[in-house]
Order: C-alpha cells, then sequence, then structure tokens
C-alpha cells in the first residue's frame, strides 16, 4: 500500500518538480500530469477500499467523518497560509539584500522561515492524528469483524520503513485509515459508490 503510494509521490515529483526546475514545464502540462497522477491514485484507493466489501449504508456512515476531516485540512490549510504571509516580507528583504550587497543571506529571515515550517508541521500531524482517532471511532462502531481483519492485514512491509509485523492492528488499522480513508481522493469515491 505505501509502496503505491511513494510511487505516486516519486511520479509527482517527476513531473512536477523538474519542469519547475527547469523553467521548461507549461501549466497545461502540469494540470495534465495532476490529472493522471489523480486516476492512479484512485484506481490504488478504489483497490484497497474495495476487499473490504462495505456496504451502502456504511459508506454513508463513514462519509461524515471523512467530510469533516476534509473541512478541518482546509481551515488549517488556511491558516498556514496566512502563516507563510507574514513570513514573506522579511525573506523578500533578506534576498534582495543579498543581492544587493552581493553577500549571504540574512540568516534570521530562514531562522524565522524554519521555526513557522516546524510549527505548521507539528499542527498538521496533530490534525491528522485526531482525524484518525475520529475517524477510528467510527470504524469501530460500523465495521464488522471481518472487515476490521481485512483492514488491518492490508499494510505490507514498504520502502517507508512501515513494518505491519511490529504493529498491533490497532495500528494498522490506524494507518490505512489515515493513508486511505481520509486520503483527499476517498470522498469522492465513496460518494460516487453510494450513489449507484
Amino acid at each position: 500500500m505505501k509502496s503505491r503510494i511513494l510511487l505516486s509521490a516519486l511520479l509527482a515529483t517527476l513531473f512536477l518538480v523538474a519542469p519547475a526546475q527547469t523553467g521548461s514545464g507549461s501549466e497545461a502540462r502540469q494540470r495534465k500530469a495532476d490529472s493522471i497522477l489523480k486516476k492512479a491514485r484512485r484506481i490504488d484507493l478504489l483497490s484497497q477500499i474495495m476487499p473490504l466489501l462495505l456496504t451502502k449504508a456504511q459508506m454513508k456512515e463513514l462519509l461524515p467523518p471523512i467530510e469533516a476531516a476534509r473541512r478541518e485540512v482546509t481551515r488549517i490549510e488556511q491558516q498556514e497560509y496566512n502563516e507563510l504571509l507574514k513570513i514573506e516580507g522579511k525573506l523578500d528583504s533578506a534576498y534582495a539584500e543579498a543581492l544587493k550587497n552581493e553577500r549571504s543571506p540574512n540568516r534570521a529571515a530562514l531562522a524565522d522561515a524554519y521555526a513557522t515550517f516546524k510549527y505548521i508541521q507539528i499542527r498538521r500531524n496533530a490534525a491528522a492524528q485526531e482525524n484518525v482517532t475520529r475517524m477510528m471511532e467510527v470504524l469501530t462502531k460500523v465495521l464488522n469483524e471481518g472487515q476490521k481483519k481485512a483492514m488491518a492485514g492490508s499494510l505490507k512491509p514498504t520502502l517507508s520503513g512501515v513494518d505491519p509485523s511490529k504493529m498491533t492492528e490497532t495500528q494498522r488499522m490506524r494507518y490505512f485509515a489515515g493513508d486511505i480513508l481520509l486520503d483527499p481522493e476517498t470522498y469522492p469515491i465513496i460518494s460516487q459508490l453510494v450513489a449507484k
């Protein structure tokens, strides 16, 4: 499961970062690459979700916590954006001054930026864990024992260092909840399945 995620991330890096580094990428090409990667991710998610054999009733119960997590992520992204705007002026000034004086930039602006990035990452991780906890509360009530076993058993060793043999069943389920069920593409997939 995670190796597919890593592959998606690698492909995204190849398609999105490389053109930006060379300046040869067009926005249309990047949008198309994003679209293709999104399709691959949706297929990956379906391959993880379908073996759970969720009923439509179960899927309907999963949608509200997924939507709540999506709202929380949007709220946090806005906060992050606001935090980044606060440091933009210092970064611009440090860059302009370094170019003007032909010297290394003032490290204070970069230190402020790194402190902001660290704060953002801590807040993001805390929110992700809260979202997983809320999702797990619903999963515990909604899934039958066979579905819980399937969910916990789907985790495979990966390049990311995740070793399911060293994780409890609950830890494996939490991992699945966070990486699969709370993936941004899962809500539209489950919505489509419910609507069928």
